[in-house]
């Protein structure tokens, strides 16, 4: 599925969402494990630094505008929860 689908299904419940190369996502994964058709979750500050090491190519991240603008920064696809 593309990240555009998963966007589109879930467009009512987000604040927020950058497409970027729009990947292919096949699974979810860990973040330390993610690869780039997996899709992964950072939720605060613990796990912030690892959307500079992570292969994913799609987060679900919080409502956190810095760190929405690194994962930009990368070009990885995001989405931010209302």
């Amino acid at each position: 599925m593309k990240f555009s689908e998963i966007v589109d299904q879930l467009r009512p419940l987000l604040s927020d969402h950058y497409l970027g190369p729009n990947p292919e996502i096949t699974a979810i994964a860990a973040i330390d494990t993610a690869t780039p058709t997996t899709i992964s979750y950072i939720e605060g500050a613990k796990f912030a630094p690892m959307v500079h090491k992570t292969q994913a190519k799609a987060l679900i991240l919080p409502q956190d505008t810095a760190l929405q603008a690194e994962a930009t920064a990368k070009d990885i696809a995001w989405i931010a929860a209302r």
